[in-house]
Formats: structure tokens, sequence, C-alpha cells
């Protein structure tokens, strides 16, 4: 069992969902670990542009995971 770190506020940016660069594993991973009162996601969450071209569009099962505990 694993202590989650509690923090004020979390700021998640550039996650870049549906792109090869995502950060999909990271950002869940430290959801995981971390708990806050405010979660502010700003940025490009969604790769809209990457999910339209469809050509290099990766949207795998870890974008779409649940991350509650």
């Amino acid at each position: 069992m694993t202590n989650k770190k509690h923090h004020k506020t979390i700021v998640l940016s550039d996650i870049h969902l549906g792109s090869k660069w995502s950060k999909a594993k990271e950002a869940t991973r430290y959801l995981k670990d971390n708990t806050c009162d405010t979660l502010i996601l700003c940025g490009d969450i969604i790769d809209g542009w990457q999910l339209m071209r469809g050509r290099k569009a990766k949207w795998k099962k870890r974008h779409s995971n649940n991350v509650s505990a």
C-alpha cells in the first residue's frame, strides 16, 4: 500500500491524447499516486488535429482509463 501525496492544486498541460507523443502513461501514474483539491487541465489535453488527420492518431486504451482510486 502506498501513501498518496495530497496537493492543493495539480496542473496538467499538453498531454496530447490521441497522438503518438501522448503522455497518458505518465499522467495516469501521477494521478494515481497523488490527490488534489483542484485539478486544472490546460493546453492540448486531446490532440484533435492528430485525431482528425487519422494517419498518426494513436488513441490507446490507457487514454480512456479511469484514474479513480
